[in-house]
This record gives C-alpha cells, structure tokens and sequence, in this order.
C-alpha cells in the first residue's frame, strides 16, 4: 500500500525535473489529485498577471469533480502554493481570486 504521508526536503525539490515530480511529492499515491494540482499550477502560471478571479472554470475545462477540485485547492494552500487575494487589496487592483503565494517562491 502507498503511503500517503508528504515527505520533502530541498534536496527532493531540487532533484525534481518537471511538474509531474512536483504533483507526486505533494500529492503522493493520488493520481486523480496530481491532474488537478496540474491544472491549477498551470492555469496560475499562463493566467494574465498571474491571477485567476475563479477556479471553478477548471472543472468543466479539465473534467473533474468541483468537490475534489476544493479539496486540492484546500491543500495547495495550506501547504503555502497559493494564496486567496481579497477584494480589498490594491495590488491586485480590488480583484478577488487566487495567485501563487510569496512562500513558495522562495
């Protein structure tokens, strides 16, 4: 049975080549969470300045479950991926939705 239990250290991050390895360190023995950790990291990444107002576009888009797409979302930002920005930021121009956080550029 595959353990589910997230273990990473720079070094694991460092010897990661692509974006599937990143999904299988994050999201370990979960294949159906990795596709959608996928498509949320590359929507954010391609999206105009970096910011997505919704993500429940993604469903229809990629074909999977609004629940499951919650719970992925959840743990990309607990995890410190992404953020939430209110509509009272001005730096995002009083826009609510969702951008890569400061911590995991660092």
């Amino acid at each position: 049975m595959l353990s589910t239990k997230i273990e990473l250290n720079h070094n694991k991050i460092a010897r990661a080549e692509g974006l599937d390895e990143l999904a299988r360190l994050l999201f370990p023995g979960n294949r159906n969470h990795q596709r959608i950790f996928l498509a949320i990291f590359i929507e954010l990444k391609y999206a105009k300045g970096g910011f997505l107002p919704f993500l429940n576009p993604l469903c229809e888009k990629y074909d999977f479950s609004p629940r499951t797409l919650e719970t992925v979302r959840s743990k990309m930002r607990r995890m410190g991926l992404i953020d939430h920005v209110c509509r009272f930021n001005k730096a995002h121009g009083y826009r609510e939705g969702w951008v890569f956080s400061n911590r995991f550029c660092r």
